[in-house]
């Protein structure tokens, strides 16, 4: 996703074999859900020829593919996070998940981004609920912002939904970027709705709530690919390419 935004390059490269297939080098610094007890992983791949890159899946038992030990996290402990090796992995077209990368993510993006809002819905939902119990006496004044807050973050939900469900977001991607953006500062708000909400209460490691680990949780959504800057740096190309447009349209001034 970084390398079709034009923020990175590939870390795994392919190279022709005489026999047939490809060999690959490289590494995958971040992957999630690679259990310890066999796992399937798919990965972007750049190809030594000059061809378009390709998306293979590797079994975690393929000759050369090592898995490190778990990344030593603040929070998140429970993904089965890791980084991979690639040293002289042998494919052939059995491996390949598409051979064209730039026209087969965009695709699979809108569903991919969207699983992946399952985090942030969640955190909001539950400082949200967490804040609405604890407004009571002295704190009534929370009232009004986590109504507003609960309404944004249902409308969200149900726009992103609906976008995945309809397609909408294969064609215009940038609408499923300003769904990310937005419940993202759900996040945010619903977290300080609950320490605030909490008081002191939210330090304390004997008092049930979750507050602490939710805290930590929140510090993964800025982060993750395509992260808040890359989303951020996307919609000004949108905004940009729009206003070109625009200016070059019939009778623009």
């Amino acid at each position: 996703m970084k390398f079709l935004s034009g923020i990175e390059s590939l870390n795994i490269r392919a190279a022709n074999r005489p026999e047939g297939g490809w060999v690959l080098q490289g590494s995958v610094p971040w992957c999630t859900n690679l259990r310890k007890e066999g796992f399937l992983a798919a990965m972007a791949v750049a190809r030594e020829d000059g061809s378009p890159p390709m998306v293979v899946a590797l079994p975690s038992d393929r000759l050369g593919l090592q898995r490190s030990p778990d990344l030593d996290l603040i929070a998140l402990r429970g993904t089965n996070t890791a980084s991979l090796q690639l040293r002289d992995v042998v494919i052939d077209g059995g491996d390949l998940l598409a051979e064209k990368a730039p026209a087969f993510l965009p695709r699979v993006r809108p569903a991919f981004l969207g699983l992946q809002c399952g985090l942030s819905i969640g955190l909001a939902r539950a400082s949200h609920a967490v804040a609405g119990q604890r407004a009571g006496a002295g704190r009534h004044v929370l009232q009004a912002p986590l109504q507003v807050l609960g309404q944004r973050l249902d409308a969200t939900v149900h726009a992103l939904k609906a976008g995945v469900d309809s397609g909408l977001f294969v064609a215009e991607p940038h609408r499923l970027f300003r769904l990310r953006l937005d419940l993202h500062e759900c996040v945010q708000q619903a977290l300080q709705l609950e320490l605030q909400a909490s008081g002191g209460r939210a330090y304390h490691r004997d008092v049930p709530g979750g507050f602490a680990r939710r805290w930590r949780e929140s510090a993964f959504i800025p982060i993750v690919t395509p992260s808040v800057t890359q989303l951020l740096g996307e919609l000004e190309k949108q905004a940009a390419r729009e206003a070109e447009a625009a200016a070059s349209a019939p009778g623009a001034a």
